[in-house]
Order: C-alpha cells, then structure tokens, then sequence
C-alpha cells in the first residue's frame, strides 16, 4: 500500500491521564507533551496539523524546549490533541473519570460493577483496556470540609504543615510535594465553612504557611511557574491575614525563583518589593534576611562591592533581630542560613574570582557546624558540602574536596531534588580537572545528576 494511503495517527484520550502527563500538563509542560507524541510516531508534521501551529514552531517546542505561555495556543493545542482544558488550568472542569459520592444510585451501580469486573481481570491476569485503565488513573475525591471550624481545625492545619516541612527538610521536595498539593487542595475549601473573624484570620494564615510550603517544594522540583502560582496565592492569603511578614517572605521568595532561573532584574524588583512590608512588620530577622537574598542576585551577576555591602546589612539586622521569633521566622534565618548564604554569594564569585573561594570555604565550613545537630536535615548537609567541595578544589585543596564531595555522593541517593542535582553539575566539572581520584567522583556525580 502507498505510505500516503496509510492512516494518520490518532491521539488516544485516555493518555492524558496517566501521572507522568497529569503532572507535565498542569505544568502547561507542551515540550513534555510532544515528546510523548513523538515517542508513538507522531512526526513534527502531525504535531502541527493537530494543533494548528507551524512545523518549525513545534520543531522549536519538542527540540529545544521553548515554553508556550500564549492562553489562545494553549487552548489550541489543548483541543486539538483532546486534551481537557482543565487538566493545563485553562478552565473550571472536571477531570474525566473523576468518581463523586454525589452519584446517583444507578451510577454508584455501574461504578460497583466496573471494579468488581476490574479487580477480575486483574486477578486473572487479562489484559486491562483502556477505559478500565483510566478508571484506575482517576484521582479520588476528596473529603468534605466540615460546616463550621474553629481554633482545633486551624491547629490541625498548622501540625501538618509542620510535619511536611519536616519531611521536605530530610528528604527533599520531591518526596512530599504531590502530598502538600494534595492537602492543600483540600485545605483551602475550609474558606468554605462557616467560622468567626478571628478563626478566618488564622485560617488565612496557616493557608499561607501551606501555599509557601507548596512553593518552595516546587521550587526545590525546578517547577518554576507552579513555584510563583503557590508563593503569588501566600502572598494574598498574607494579605488578607493582615500579617506583613508572610506578605514579605513570600516576595522574596518568588524574588529567588527569578534567581534561580536566570532573571536577576525581576529578582531584585520582588526582593526589593518584600521591603515595605518588612519594615511594617518591624522584624529585623526578616529584614536581614532579605539583605542576604539581595547578596545573592549581585553575587550572581559578579558585583563583589554590592555583594559585600549587602551581607554586612544582613550580619548587623541579625545581630539585632528579636531573640524569640515564631517558628516559622526562626527557621526563615539563623545562625547556619546565615553562613551557607554567605558561601553562595561568595561561590557564586569565585567562578570569575577564584582567589574568592576561601571566603566561600570558611562560610560553608562554619555553616556545616552549625549544622552538626541537624543531621536528619539531609537535604541541607549536602547544599553545604556541595559548596566546600566545589571551593576545596578551586583553592588546591584537592584531600578535603575528595572526601567531602563522596559525602556528597553517599547521601545523595536519600534526597529528592532536582536544585540540588542542579548544584552537582559544577562540581562534576572542577572535580574532572583534578587527580584520578577526583575524576572518578566527576563521573559518579555526572550520573547522578542525570537521574
């Protein structure tokens, strides 16, 4: 048969329910999703005549990953691959397969009836279709929200937030943010219920807490845009909190995304915008800490004067910072974010300024022994031994590099993060031009960045 009679390839709906491109598509992630397409066949060809674009401009998407951001071309891909648009957050729906306790009696029937044949299949070992796969791959609905709520439920809010900062500390974003999204999907329908003004201040509060939480997971993923829409929705419930420090600290966080991707003018603007609130909310330990997040971005663009100046601003304020802050501000900085702070700017220098590593290697040094006590705390263990190791090799001290940088390698395996698989790349790349040893740990660091 000619190739030109051959029947053209269809997208099948059902993919898009599958976990890897749930996530991809809520990250409006088209890069993502081509490469699934063309995985199956779909050529650049195919790609363009489903969703309307030119060859070149999908060629631009699947090859070099450029990102779409256009609402109207979103909604066109979205269509024209059957995708539901309120998969990639372009409209209020719901999810396909999405089960319901609202069901009618003749529905909950059916449903019964599918999963009793489901679980046949599976015991039997039969080949599942697709549309018994996709019952399996939709999520479950989520509990009611109680009618009224008062101080306990707020409390109870605030314990989980504790208890998933403490495990994204140990172990990683990647190993709790899907479970922080998920409870404060649910957390946020508490607005729901019916409480007293002060209890809904509290609310907005701990909502805060929750949503930072969800940024910074995202953020330590590299999920920028999901990083900004969870620091933006903290801001706000700051804001209608009345609580200027949480306004401020999400500011400047979303002020580090811009860092950490490159863009230092919009950096500095949000960092700097952080201020007003700050100083409303009289703190001086939020205060140094945004001196220390402005050290960062002139580090990284190698302004050594302004760096200096503004780590000097951030070690006064903390000198003067109140001795009993909440716990959400104490650990916002203290004495070991202080020095590992200082170690990043001066790292960040010493790519242009090696002579500037030892600065770097006495902060990182001195951060690890503030540290010593919090060795469940993993992730930050590694940021710190990462930057010794890295300015060990820069100033010849290529003994305490090697054994520092197979701490590094040995704990690895225990975190989930991308920013810190990130961090390993340039010290892969030093720890090749030294002796054989430390080529060899180059190689085990390239592998495990990539994984």
């Amino acid at each position: 048969m000619n190739t030109l009679d051959k029947p053209r390839r269809q997208v099948d709906p059902s993919w898009w329910t599958r976990h890897e491109l749930r996530a991809a598509l809520a990250e409006r992630d088209v890069s993502a999703v081509y490469r699934f397409l063309h995985q199956r066949g779909f050529s650049q060809s195919r790609i363009a005549a489903l969703t309307g674009q030119n060859q070149s401009e999908v060629s631009a998407i699947l090859t070099h990953g450029r990102q779409v951001n256009a609402y109207d071309v979103l909604a066109r891909i979205a269509d024209g691959l059957s995708i539901s648009r309120g998969l990639m957050g372009l409209a209020y729906t719901t999810v396909l397969g999405l089960d319901t306790d609202a069901a009618t009696t003749e529905d909950r029937d059916v449903k019964r009836r599918d999963f009793m044949g489901i679980a046949a299949k599976i015991t039997m070992g039969a080949t599942l279709a697709t549309t018994d796969l996709a019952i399996l791959a939709a999520p479950a609905t989520a509990g009611p929200v109680p009618d009224h709520i008062g101080p306990t439920d707020i409390r109870q809010v605030e314990e989980m937030t504790t208890a998933l900062n403490q495990q994204d500390m140990a172990l990683g974003g990647g190993s709790c943010r899907e479970a922080i999204v998920g409870y404060l999907n649910w957390a946020v329908e508490l607005r729901k219920s019916t409480m007293t003004d002060d209890v809904r201040r509290e609310l907005d509060r701990a909502l805060a807490d929750l949503e930072n939480l969800a940024g910074w997971t995202s953020y330590d993923m590299l999920l920028h845009n999901s990083a900004q829409r969870f620091y933006l929705r903290s801001v706000y419930s700051a804001k209608q909190a009345n609580d200027p420090a949480r306004v401020a600290w999400g500011l400047s966080k979303l002020g580090m995304v811009h860092w950490q991707a490159g863009h230092y003018g919009d950096a500095m603007h949000m960092i700097r915008l952080a201020t007003g609130p700050a100083e409303e909310a009289g703190s001086m330990r939020l205060a140094a800490s945004i001196w220390q997040k402005e050290a960062m971005v002139f580090a990284r663009i190698g302004n050594l004067r302004e760096t200096a100046f503004a780590l000097n601003r951030a070690i006064d304020d903390y000198s003067r910072a109140e001795p009993d802050p909440p716990a959400w501000l104490a650990l916002t900085l203290n004495e070991a974010e202080l020095h590992g702070t200082t170690a990043t700017a001066y790292t960040d220098l010493a790519n242009s300024d090696p002579a500037l590593a030892d600065r770097a290697i006495e902060s990182a040094k001195a951060a690890l022994r503030f540290r010593a006590d919090e060795s469940h705390y993993r992730r930050a263990l590694i940021v710190e031994c990462t930057k010794l190791a890295l300015n060990a090799y820069r100033s010849g001290e290529t003994d305490l590099a090697n054994q520092t940088t197979s701490q590094v390698i040995d704990a690895l395996p225990q975190v989930s993060s991308r920013r810190l698989a990130n961090r390993l790349q340039p010290l892969a790349i030093e720890a090749a031009t030294h002796d054989s040893t430390a080529t060899d740990l180059a190689h085990q660091l390239s592998s495990l960045s990539t994984r």
